[in-house]
């Protein structure tokens, strides 16, 4: 959920012919918007996940996120590093897996299709490249060789049917590699 012209809830202005024939003026900002997400918020039968960017935060989740009466904790991810997609420029945000781990998806997934997965070591960080370029290091202290061919992926060690290697975590995107 993001803000914005396009977003949710949406921030194009209504038509002003439309507002003369209309009965009278909501009470609340977005009421029409508000009801969308009511019903959806009260038909997940387990758990409910909301995304968005802190860049451009919808006001709707802003305003759960400040009613204690929610209960809401912090996210998981909160204090993980913003990082930048390599493809396109956009911001990388983490996504959680079903097994507790997290991966890194481009917020213009649509377009670029650009994914990373998470630090092999902590399962939760992204290595992010070092001002040399010749590393990528997470925040757990793992370091791992940066990728020669794309902007922002990193080197694991691989086995192919001429032994053992080294070769981008963006495989089959990227095709880097490297020797042991």
């Amino acid at each position: 959920m993001f803000s914005g012209r396009m977003g949710f809830p949406s921030e194009i202005v209504d038509d002003p012919l439309l507002t003369m024939v209309s009965p009278e003026g909501e009470p609340f900002p977005h009421a029409e918007e508000r009801r969308v997400m009511y019903v959806a918020m009260t038909r997940a039968r387990k758990t409910l996940t909301l995304m968005g960017a802190a860049s451009r935060q919808s006001t709707f989740i802003a305003e759960l996120v400040d009613d204690d009466a929610y209960g809401l904790g912090a996210d998981k991810t909160e204090d993980l590093p913003t990082c930048t997609c390599g493809d396109c420029g956009g911001h990388l945000f983490a996504v959680p897996r079903k097994d507790g781990g997290t991966f890194y998806r481009c917020e213009h997934v649509e377009l670029c299709g650009n994914t990373l997965p998470s630090c092999p070591d902590c399962g939760v960080g992204i290595p992010v490249r070092s001002e040399d370029g010749r590393s990528s290091d997470c925040r757990c202290g793992a370091t791992f060789q940066a990728c020669p061919v794309c902007a922002d992926g990193w080197l694991v060690e691989r086995s192919g049917r001429y032994g053992r290697f080294l070769g981008c975590v963006k495989f089959p995107r990227c095709n880097g590699k490297g020797r042991l």
